[in-house]
């Protein structure tokens, strides 16, 4: 089978290949460490990202928990919603390298993405603890 297109050559490789380790694909591999270097740079700023949400909603955990709020359930909760933030910002690393393997872009970090998933997370997290402050113990 012959394609003109080598974009649409490469795309149906990938597509009969989907289930297949990079390495049993044959995949370049300068690609290979392109995409290892999106994920490190990725994971290099989750510290970042952790320790930015942290401080914002421990302002919040501390308020709360001083106000005489049950510590338990509080605590539950901050849990959750850090596994929860955690697990969105490693769809962002995610997107990232699907977006060079599939549609064939750049193949460098999106730092756009990062900066504006940071900022919409801080948004939230202020958000949510304004919200619950501002409530009625």
């Amino acid at each position: 089978m012959s394609y003109d297109r080598p974009v649409l050559c490469y795309t149906i490789f990938l597509m009969e290949n989907i289930y297949k380790a990079p390495e049993a694909m044959g995949a370049p591999i300068e690609i290979k460490d392109e995409l290892m270097e999106i994920i490190r740079f990725w994971e290099r700023k989750r510290m970042l990202y952790n320790t930015l949400l942290g401080l914002v909603g421990g302002g919040f955990f501390l308020y709360l928990v001083l106000s005489s709020a049950p510590f338990l359930p509080l605590f539950i909760a901050c849990i959750i919603y850090g596994l929860g933030a955690n697990m969105m910002y490693t769809l962002g690393a995610y997107l990232n390298v699907y977006s060079v393997v599939m549609f064939q872009t750049q193949a460098k970090a999106w730092k756009a993405l990062l900066y504006s998933g940071l900022s919409l997370s801080l948004i939230l997290t202020l958000t949510l603890g304004w919200a619950i402050c501002s409530a009625p113990l």
